[in-house]
């Protein structure tokens, strides 16, 4: 359960790395999992930290700024329908807009890596000649 002044850690590539919860939006006095809550940025994330190079160069959110987050994992522990329990190690959070659209989107890689695999069952030539046309070792030594 997320209230305020809790500190969460911020899991996107938006340049901040810890963020303290100032306000549930809606009518609730805690937040979980899902929820939207007003957050103000503690900690701005560093380009040396997580190994993140020149992506960190361009950070959107500076130390003091006032975002919208939403919840993605909670240390308190979350009951599912099926009756499973989900527990997580820490309080996490993902920055949004007001719109609720992410301002800097974590999983650039994976969508990068899934047009490629898209593209490779497309075309079925894609890559298989390459390896094909070269040619064959020396056997001498």
């Amino acid at each position: 359960m997320i209230q305020l002044k809790t500190m969460l850690n911020c899991i996107d590539n938006s340049g901040a790395a810890v963020v303290e919860c100032a306000l549930v939006v809606g009518q609730k006095r805690h937040a979980t999992i899902g929820d939207r809550f007003v957050a103000i940025v503690q900690k701005q994330r560093n380009a040396s930290d997580a190994g993140m190079g020149a992506a960190s160069a361009a950070n959107k959110v500076k130390r003091g700024d006032i975002r919208h987050a939403i919840v993605v994992r909670t240390k308190k522990k979350v009951q599912r329908p099926d009756g499973s329990v989900v527990r997580f190690d820490d309080n996490a959070c993902v920055l949004v807009n007001k719109s609720g659209r992410p301002h800097r989107h974590a999983c650039q890689r994976r969508r990068r890596r899934r047009a490629a695999e898209a593209e490779m069952e497309q075309d079925p030539e894609y890559g298989a000649h390459s390896c094909l046309d070269a040619p064959p070792y020396s056997t001498r030594l």
